[in-house]
C-alpha cells in the first residue's frame, strides 16, 4: 500500500479511508471470520494507509487487567509477532487512558502523561515517536485496542487519521462479535444435537420400561390369581380351624393388595404408552361410589357412609370412577386410620358433581401439596414411613382423571385432615 503524500487533500484521504474499510470488510467476508486472519489484515492495513512501521492488536484478558498482543506487524521487516503482554499494575495511565477514551492520540509519546510509562522499557529502545490507539469493543463492552506507532519522527495525528483507526478498531470488534456469536450458535447447534440424542435415549429407555413393567405385571399376576382363587376355595372348608381360617385370610388380604399394585403398574404402563382404553357410559354416580367405599374398605373394619342428595347419573368411566374414589378411601383409612366421610356435591361448574372424600388426619404440608399427585410419591417419604404402596396410586389417579377429561385435587380439610375430590360432567351435559 502507499501512503497518503503530504500535500493530499482531507477529501481525497477521506476517500481512499473509506475505501480502504469497504475493502477490509469484503476479505472479512473471504476470510470467513477467521479472527487471526483479520487481525492480521487489520495492522497491515493501518501500517499501509498511514504510512507507518509498526501496528498492533491487543485484547484484555478476563480480569481486565492485562492486555495480550494478538498480532503487531512490522511493516519494514514483514515480520508478525504475538504473546507480548502490558499489566494494568506497570502501566496505570495508560490502562485509565484507553478504558476511558474511544481514542488514545499521542503526537508526542514520550512525553504525553498517558503513554510516556513506556518512554524507558518500550518507546526510546524501539524509536517510537508517536502512539494511536483506540478501543475495540463488542457486544460484551470493551475488549482491547488498536495501536499504531511513528518509528523516527514525531507524527502529528489528522483528525480523519484518528477516525480511520477508530474505524479500523470498530472493524475489529465487530469480526470479534461475530465470531463469537458463530462460535455461541455453533455450541448451541451441537448442544441441541446431544439434547435431541439425549431425548430420543430417554424415550427409548421409557418405552422399554413401560414394555418390562407390562410383561412383568402379566406375569405377576397369572400365579397372583391362582393364590387368591386357591385361598377363597380353602375358606370355603369346613374342617378348617381358626388359627388355618385366619392365615388363609392374611394370605387372601395381602394378595389382593399385591394384585392391586400390580394392576397399577400396568394401567400407568398402559397410560404412558398410549394403549389406555376407557369404556364411557350413562351410570349412577351414588351406586358407583357405594361400590367404592365397600371395595376399599379393610377387612374388619366399617365402610364409611355415603352422604348424597338425589341420585345422580353421569357420564364416564364407571370402572375408573370406582377406581379413583377407591383410591382416596384407601388413602383415608392408610393415613388417618379410621373411615373418611364421603359425600356427593354440586361442582364448581354448572353440569358438574363432585365426589369428595374427607378425612380428619394429619393433613398434608405445602410441600407434600407440591408433589403429592407425581409418580412414586409418598406423602410421608420417610425411610421410617408407616404405610405401604409404592406411590403411583394419587398418581394414576390424576392420569385417569385427565383420560377421561375429569379434574381431581386436593383441599385441607376444616379442622385439620384433607379433602381429595374428583369432578366430572352429569350425563347429558
Amino acid at each position: 500500500m502507499t501512503p497518503f503524500p503530504a500535500t493530499e487533500s482531507t477529501e481525497s484521504r477521506l476517500r481512499r479511508f473509506n475505501a480502504e474499510l469497504d475493502r477490509l470488510m469484503t476479505a472479512s467476508r473471504d476470510q470467513d471470520g477467521h479472527l487471526p486472519d483479520l487481525m492480521e489484515a487489520a495492522t497491515r492495513s493501518m501500517t499501509g494507509m498511514l504510512g507507518i512501521r509498526r501496528a498492533s492488536v491487543w485484547l484484555l484478558d478476563e480480569t481486565q487487567k492485562e492486555l495480550i498482543c494478538q498480532c503487531l506487524f512490522d511493516a519494514e521487516t514483514g515480520q508478525i509477532d504475538s504473546g507480548m503482554t502490558l499489566s494494568a499494575g506497570d502501566f496505570p495511565s495508560y490502562f485509565q487512558a484507553f478504558q476511558t477514551a474511544r481514542v488514545v492520540s499521542a503526537d508526542d509519546a514520550i512525553e504525553d502523561p498517558r503513554t510516556r510509562e513506556f518512554a524507558d522499557t518500550y518507546l526510546r529502545v524501539l524509536d517510537i515517536r508517536s502512539m494511536l490507539d483506540a478501543q475495540i469493543r463488542d457486544f460484551r463492552g470493551l475488549r482491547g485496542v488498536v495501536c499504531c506507532e511513528e518509528v523516527g519522527q514525531l507524527r502529528p495525528w489528522r483528525e480523519e487519521e484518528r477516525a480511520f483507526v477508530a474505524s479500523v478498531a470498530e472493524y475489529v470488534g465487530l469480526a470479534m462479535e461475530l465470531a463469537g456469536r458463530r462460535a455461541l450458535a455453533e455450541t448451541l447447534q451441537d448442544t441441541n444435537a446431544r439434547l435431541t440424542q439425549a431425548l430420543q435415549d430417554a424415550e427409548a429407555a421409557n418405552i422399554a420400561k413401560t414394555h418390562f413393567l407390562a410383561n412383568a405385571s402379566h406375569e405377576l399376576r397369572t400365579p397372583l390369581n391362582g393364590i387368591l382363587g386357591g385361598a377363597a376355595i380353602l375358606k370355603l372348608a369346613p374342617e378348617l380351624s381358626g388359627d388355618s381360617r385366619n392365615w388363609v385370610e392374611v394370605i387372601e388380604r395381602s394378595g389382593r393388595g399385591l394384585l392391586q399394585v400390580v394392576n397399577s403398574i400396568l394401567d400407568m404402563s398402559a397410560l404412558e404408552g398410549g394403549n389406555f382404553v376407557l369404556s364411557p357410559q350413562i351410570f349412577n354416580l351414588n351406586d358407583a361410589v357405594a361400590e367404592a367405599c365397600e371395595l376399599a374398605t379393610p377387612s374388619g373394619e366399617t365402610a364409611p357412609a355415603l352422604m348424597a342428595g338425589p341420585s345422580i347419573d353421569v357420564l364416564a368411566d364407571r370402572r375408573r370412577v370406582v377406581q379413583v374414589v377407591s383410591s382416596f378411601i384407601d388413602n383415608a383409612f392408610k393415613f388417618a386410620g379410621h373411615a373418611p366421610d364421603v359425600r356427593i356435591v354440586e361442582g364448581l361448574s354448572a353440569g358438574q358433581v363432585r365426589v369428595e372424600v374427607c378425612d380428619h388426619g394429619p393433613g398434608l404440608s405445602d410441600d407434600q401439596v407440591d408433589h403429592v399427585f407425581g409418580q412414586f410419591s409418598q406423602g410421608d417419604e420417610s425411610s421410617r414411613r408407616r404405610h405401604g404402596g409404592i406411590g403411583l396410586g394419587l398418581a394414576l389417579s390424576r392420569a385417569i382423571a385427565d383420560a377421561m377429561q375429569a379434574r381431581i385435587g386436593y383441599q385441607p380439610a376444616e379442622g385439620g385432615g384433607a379433602v381429595f375430590w374428583l369432578e366430572i360432567a352429569e350425563a347429558g351435559e
